[in-house]
């Protein structure tokens, strides 16, 4: 008895396991963690190009418009998401741009503005902040049925807007990171470091939403565990 229901705790755990990974595995379509190169470590996509900047112990390190070019960035440029974890060390207090969609031809794109997230041509801005020299993860994901445009910092949704499409990537389809666009004549850019950027080709949120169903299975593992104990 004891060891049947030992194998079902365990079988139900694994299967709870398997049925949460395989959706997120299967999302993440490009990864770059900056492991000694600038490479897909996937190997699905284009690798990223430096404008400067240096990597260094998993990281990609950058000075004011250090950032990285991705191109072509996106499978669909309608459905998507992207998750950065990153750290800005200085330049708070004004915009300071952390993606752009237009190849740097114009404003609009994913910044920071006194501390929080704002999507510039969308209005709104977060609410909560980014503190100096720590990382943060960032994800802006944009759903193609809906035409909605999602920014969370840290897992927490800081805003949500719709997004008739004109705002989102160019038909160049080319992503930077971190880099300034000449309409500002790239004043607004800041020092900083990235542990990685990951790309996934659905607008669900990757992570987050997952972790805590992924504690209910260990704990539900655990439960098991202890039921199978002997006075």
């Amino acid at each position: 008895m004891l060891k049947g229901r030992r194998f079902f705790g365990a079988g139900l755990f694994f299967a709870v396991l398997t049925l949460f990974c395989a959706p997120l595995q299967a999302a993440l379509v490009n990864s770059y963690e900056f492991d000694g190169d600038l490479s897909d470590s996937l190997g699905n996509g284009a690798d990223l190009v430096a404008n400067g900047g240096i990597i260094n112990a998993g990281r990609y390190d950058f000075q004011n418009n250090e950032g990285l070019t991705l191109s072509p960035a996106l499978s669909d440029t309608t459905t998507y998401s992207i998750e950065i974890r990153y750290l800005q060390n200085d330049n708070f207090g004004r915009y300071r741009k952390l993606i752009d969609y237009q190849s740097l031809s114009a404003d609009f794109g994913l910044y920071t503005l006194d501390n929080q997230p704002v999507f510039f041509g969308l209005g709104g801005s977060g609410t909560d902040f980014v503190p100096a020299d720590t990382d943060v993860t960032l994800l802006i994901s944009r759903d193609g049925a809906t035409n909605i445009l999602d920014v969370r910092l840290n897992g927490v949704l800081q805003f949500s807007h719709l997004d008739d499409g004109s705002l989102g990537v160019s038909a160049v389809n080319e992503i930077n990171f971190f880099v300034d666009d000449t309409i500002s004549s790239q004043t607004e850019s800041f020092t900083g470091s990235v542990d990685y950027i990951r790309i996934y080709d659905t607008a669900v949120v990757p992570v987050p939403a997952a972790f805590p169903l992924l504690l209910s299975a260990l704990a539900m593992g655990g439960f098991f565990a202890r039921s199978t104990r002997t006075p």
